[in-house]
């Protein structure tokens, strides 16, 4: 589970940027019909006979893995107290249907949970598709179609280093919500700002999008 802070999120990439080996791969398990959502109630896909998979016991096929994306542009915002240390744009895999990747592929580490109620804890790490550097988010939020909330976010890259959201400052807010189903999520992000938890002058706006699926479906 995510909360504030974004070492839990450094944790979960730095250990597959280790172990992991070979380039970035689209996930094709989105490419079904239920879209960047995945199959079965818990996200992942259903053995033969449309049994729910338990992850390979009795012969069925393992569990699929939790499959994430994002893509977010930072740019300075309106605060003149802080400012932002330039104009960016970060990825990892694209967030639209078929084209998250999946946990410990190559260099990306996923960890996420979306309940059927629409609670969010995510966190996808790893290279960002362009430059390779280092980058990741996490989210916890409450998603649906009908309301949702942001309750944390954090950013973290070699350029800006960690930015989350801080009290005393605007929330971050969602926007266009593509999908928003156990275990699945796909939305609009928007964030007037991002600060430095480690110092008073560093801060920036951003806005993206962010994909999770085959994700725990219980806290």
């Amino acid at each position: 589970m995510v909360r504030g802070h974004f070492a839990l999120a450094v944790g979960t990439y730095a250990l597959v940027a280790v172990t992991g080996c070979g380039g970035d791969s689209k996930h094709s398990a989105a490419d079904d019909d239920a879209g960047t959502g995945g199959t079965g109630a818990t996200g992942g896909t259903s053995a033969t006979g449309g049994s729910t998979s338990t992850g390979g016991t009795g012969g069925s096929p393992p569990l699929t893995p939790a499959a994430a994306a994002f893509k977010l542009s930072l740019q300075p915002g309106s605060l003149s107290s802080r400012r932002c240390p330039g104009s960016f744009t970060f990825s990892i895999g694209e967030p639209r249907p078929g084209g998250t990747i999946a946990d410990r592929d190559g260099d990306t580490g996923v960890t996420c949970t979306v309940t059927p109620g629409g609670v969010v804890h995510a966190v996808i790490g790893g290279a960002d598709t362009k430059t390779r550097e280092t980058v990741g988010i996490s989210v916890d939020a409450v998603v649906t179609r009908d309301a949702s909330t942001v309750s944390a976010v954090s950013f973290f890259s070699l350029q800006t280093l960690t930015l989350q959201t801080l009290a005393g400052f605007p929330g971050c807010t969602v926007g266009t919500v593509t999908v928003a189903k156990a275990g699945a999520v796909l939305f609009d992000l928007d964030c007037p700002v991002l600060a430095s938890p480690d110092n008073d002058t560093t801060a920036c706006a951003a806005q993206g999008t962010v994909a999770f699926e085959y994700c725990a479906t219980e806290e």
